[in-house]
């Protein structure tokens, strides 16, 4: 892949997933439900991809590894990241949701080291120190959070989501044999036969919501779920995981920044403190990738 469409698409993931928090924000304030979020995310989300393979007349395989990896896309992206993400931002700012999801590039890097098979070298004493960048940037953040009365629930359901996607950026890279339109489509259409039993009841509810709010979800399900989880696929398959992480970099900035503008929200000097912390660590862990990490990857 070009390695300027690749960060240009690098780009646009983050500012779409930046862009998600305030929103979200938004919809709970307007009294959306974690629930109805999530589920209306994947139910448009899916109808949207769907249409796109018609259009293109792609087809699902039916290799059973094809399944398995949608399965596991749909469980960790689609559902599990976005459900914690919204129940988190019940009391979590928009701004600190978005800070907190740059600690995925982290757990992308310490993720393979627990999959059986994949050989990799042992951690250097620079990545180390990378990693305890990253934590510094979290604890000062969660710390002032915490003493401004954020709840420590809802930080860690906002961590827990930001492992959720380090797993989506693993699953992705092994997905990268298959169409990345078929498999975000199969991923949407697993997670919606599973809740839309336990979900259709919420359908009624859009029908009398309010043009602002309708918009919010239409955006999240159009840009934040169907797009960038399509164009996170496009990304895997001239990438790896620990680049798909990188969309991480932007994302605390542009989630203040759209937080900001959006819902009006502060920039305390421990958000900047946190950010510069987080991107130090990142840096210090990829910057030196070359040689090294390569065959490291290569060895999969």
């Amino acid at each position: 892949m070009n390695k300027s469409f690749a960060i240009f698409i690098l780009l646009v993931i983050s500012a779409l997933w930046g862009a998600q928090f305030p929103v979200i924000k938004y919809l709970i304030n307007h009294g959306l439900s974690a629930e109805e979020i999530t589920f209306f995310r994947i139910f448009i989300g899916f109808f949207v991809l769907l249409a796109c393979m018609l259009w293109k007349k792609d087809r699902f395989s039916f290799d059973i590894k094809f399944w398995v990896l949608a399965a596991l896309l749909g469980v960790s992206g689609d559902f599990l990241a976005q459900y914690l993400i919204a129940i988190g931002q019940q009391t979590v700012t928009a701004g600190l949701s978005s800070i907190l999801i740059a600690s995925s590039p982290f757990f992308t890097f310490l993720l393979p080291y627990l999959i059986p098979g994949r050989k990799l070298k042992k951690p250097q004493l620079f990545q180390l120190v990378s990693l305890g960048f990253g934590l510094a940037g979290i604890v000062v953040m969660s710390y002032q959070s915490l003493k401004l009365s954020a709840d420590i629930f809802g930080i860690a359901c906002i961590i827990g989501a930001a492992f959720m996607f380090a797993v989506v950026n693993i699953v992705a890279e092994y997905a990268r044999d298959y169409s990345g339109l078929s498999v975000s489509t199969a991923a949407l259409l697993i997670m919606l036969v599973l809740l839309f039993p336990f979900n259709y009841q919420h359908l009624s509810s859009l029908s009398v919501s309010a043009l602002p709010v309708l918009s919010g979800i239409v955006f999240l399900a159009v840009f934040c779920t169907a797009i960038a989880f399509l164009l996170m696929l496009l990304l895997a398959q001239g990438t790896d995981a620990v680049y798909l992480s990188y969309s991480n970099f932007l994302v605390p900035i542009f989630g203040i920044l759209f937080a900001v503008i959006l819902l009006g929200e502060e920039v305390r000097i421990e958000m900047l403190i946190s950010i510069m912390l987080i991107l130090i660590g990142i840096t210090l862990l990829n910057l030196p990738r070359k040689e090294g990490a390569s065959k490291a990857c290569d060895a999969n």
